[in-house]
């Protein structure tokens, strides 16, 4: 799946029509934990990323009390050397990536979120080694719903993708 999202940008990069320095990365969930990763691994491209609810952060969370974020791993050893699932999760666990990435990167999590927990959300986040805003939604969980739309994270995403289509990179200007 990594090498997939690698793969897409080195196409878009190579397209006529790309600007030859715009490149936003977003997504929801597994989107989320691709956009994040993505913007690891392609760090040199990439100008921005936005992850809402991002799965894939602390899968290993358990052995410090924290929830895994999906697809929980720990949990799921289906048979299998439990100690061998832990350690093979770490290659895709996208705490690993953050400090890799170095692109202003806005990350939505809802608090009450049971699918993809905000303590492994922050952990991931506190590694990023570039600028990084977070929208928490409080009452929150993983779906956005008519009640709880996540539109705290939605129109701050709406912000960044102007200011990124005026040509201005989100929480670089005057630094």
């Amino acid at each position: 799946m990594y090498l997939s999202c690698t793969q897409a940008v080195r196409y878009l990069k190579d397209r006529p029509d790309w600007d030859g320095k715009t490149l936003v990365v977003r997504g929801t969930s597994q989107g989320g934990m691709q956009t994040l990763v993505t913007a690891a691994l392609c760090n040199d491209l990439v100008t921005a990323a936005c992850a809402k609810v991002p799965a894939g952060c602390d899968l290993n969370g358990p052995v410090n009390r924290n929830a895994p974020g999906w697809p929980r791993s720990y949990y799921a050893t289906g048979g299998k050397d439990p100690e061998k699932v832990r350690q093979t999760a770490q290659y895709f666990d996208v705490v690993n990536f953050a400090p890799d990435i170095r692109c202003p990167t806005l990350i939505g999590m809802g608090l009450a979120d049971v699918t993809c927990p905000p303590a492994g959300i922050f952990i991931a986040a506190n590694q990023i080694e570039g600028p990084v805003e977070i929208v928490t939604m409080p009452s929150s969980g993983h779906q956005a719903t008519d009640l709880d739309p996540h539109s705290a994270f939605t129109e701050q995403e709406s912000l960044w993708l102007k200011e990124i289509k005026a040509g201005e990179i989100p929480l670089t200007v005057g630094q």
